[in-house]
């Protein structure tokens, strides 16, 4: 097998258990610096976005998106989304880590990220304000 960088990846994977290699939405961060991407996770209890810690979208020429879904509760399969997409919550321990650099990406999603609402959903982008749905 000829290798592309990912070796160290294969190696955690092999030491760990099917169901302990991609914990999401943290590695989304893995995710977002390794291949410089904004990594968008979509599942029932957790939908998430997540860009690149340190460099903003100044640094990168291309602002390429990874999205992994959660199916069945247990299978995460890759998902092409098209056109002006609507993009989940920011992950908080992005917003928390990030680099001033970084900061960027909120203003060029903005539109996306503010109108983004899930029917799952507890937290909305907009101001960081809580959203309550109700069960009626």
């Amino acid at each position: 097998m000829r290798g592309d960088g990912n070796c160290g990846f294969r190696a955690i994977v092999a030491c760990l258990a099917k169901d302990r290699w991609l914990i999401m939405p943290v590695t989304s961060f893995l995710i977002a610096k390794k291949y410089r991407v904004i990594a968008i996770f979509l599942s029932k209890d957790s939908p998430s976005t997540c860009f690149p810690l340190w460099l903003g979208p100044q640094d990168i020429s291309t602002n390429r998106v990874v999205v992994i879904a959660l199916v069945r509760g247990d299978h995460n399969v890759k998902v092409d989304l098209h056109e002006a997409y609507l993009m989940p919550i920011i992950l908080p321990l992005w917003r928390h880590n990030r680099s001033s650099r970084s900061a960027g990406w909120e203003t060029v999603y903005v539109v996306r990220l503010n109108s983004y609402i899930s029917p799952f959903a507890t937290h909305s982008n907009y101001n960081n304000s809580t959203v309550i749905i109700s069960d009626n």
